[in-house]
């Protein structure tokens, strides 16, 4: 039994040998589920993940109840938003059109941003609707055709910097 707000960290690495607690298996870097299950198998839930890359963790935001993102690893800690979000207004690090949109946005990011670059769509309430990982061009295009219309934020992220601009969409 854990306490509450109290972690578990379970290496998925098939080194038994180390301290901690790690399991006898390895997860593949390629991608593949995992199934958290009872022991008589009733499923508690699953995670099926894609190509992994480097120092970047999947988690469930807000902390152990949302969708699953991708984002920088929060070892032992609560898994939040970036919450040093770089002005909007006064930082041209990206730009988005068109805005409003229907279709698509195309993104077009400054030379300052470093790569990969993580792009987060959230609506009006802070739910994550869309993630893209790793972007390595300075000009991406997200589809937002199929969204309810409204207005949404965009995060960029770079390393430890986020930027956001809101978005239009129709």
């Amino acid at each position: 039994v854990l306490d509450p707000s109290a972690y578990l960290i379970v290496w998925a690495d098939k080194d038994e040998m180390q301290a901690g607690l790690h399991a006898n298996f390895k997860l593949s870097k390629s991608g593949e589920t995992l199934w958290f299950s009872h022991e008589d198998g009733t499923l508690i839930d699953s995670l099926t993940f894609g190509q992994q890359i480097t120092n970047i963790s999947s988690a469930r935001i807000p902390n152990g109840s949302g969708p699953i993102v991708r984002q920088a690893p929060t070892f032992a800690a609560d898994n939040e938003l970036v919450n040093a979000v770089k002005d909007p207004v006064a930082d041209d690090a990206f730009r988005v059109y068109p805005n409003p949109a229907s279709d698509y946005v195309q993104i077009r990011f400054s030379p300052e941003i470093k790569q990969p670059k993580h792009i987060r769509l959230l609506n009006a309430v802070g739910q994550v609707m869309q993630v893209e990982e790793a972007v390595l061009s300075d000009a991406h295009t997200l589809r937002v055709d199929g969204l309810a219309p409204g207005f949404y934020w965009l995060v960029a992220e770079s390393g430890k910097d986020a930027w956001r601009k809101k978005i239009i969409i129709e």
